[in-house]
């Protein structure tokens, strides 16, 4: 199967000041509220986790492998799966790693949309993601955001990362 064909996922992250939440509120088209609970590694190695999304009344589940490519590339396989198979999927949860709560916004921006997470383990910071259709790819944040830094490439900040050891330094 060539890269090209292969279901690629392409995002920059950066770590960021906490915003106000009106402000992410009045800015954002969708909130979701995530739980996200990351399983054993399957034979294929890939990294495997299963998340479960509420909308205001609406309640939806997906199952995720993630195989890295690059800092920023992985290839995604995600489809959505019903409420009894997240419960049984459960069971193969990894002891290691907690489970990753928090809040995301989804802000359309110049072309783009911002995927704001955050995180009740933070009252400071929280993440900006953006996936891209290449890693080349020109991207602008509004300025109304404030990055303390891209942390695409470092490994520490990482959402399984964060379920292993939440960082509480900023770089």
């Amino acid at each position: 199967m060539s890269e090209a064909s292969l279901p690629l996922e392409i995002e920059r992250k950066f770590l960021i000041a906490l915003p106000d939440t009106a402000l992410l509120e009045e800015k954002s088209v969708k909130r979701l509220d995530i739980a996200q609970v990351y399983l054993r590694a399957g034979t294929s190695g890939a990294g495997r986790r299963i998340r479960r999304t509420r909308c205001g009344d609406e309640t939806r589940y997906f199952y995720t492998e993630k195989t890295r490519i690059t800092a920023a590339t992985r290839i995604e396989r995600e489809h959505e799966i019903t409420a009894a198979e997240f419960d049984t999927l459960l069971s193969e949860r990894d002891g290691a790693l907690r489970t990753i709560e928090k809040t995301r916004y989804l802000v359309p921006f110049e072309g783009h949309t911002l995927e704001i997470d955050v995180f009740p383990f933070w009252h400071d910071r929280a993440f900006c993601e953006c996936e891209l259709q290449s890693e080349d790819e020109p991207l602008a944040l509004p300025d109304w955001l404030h990055v303390y830094c891209e942390v695409t490439d470092d490994p520490h900040y990482t959402h399984s990362a964060l379920a292993r050891s939440v960082p509480d330094d900023i770089l």
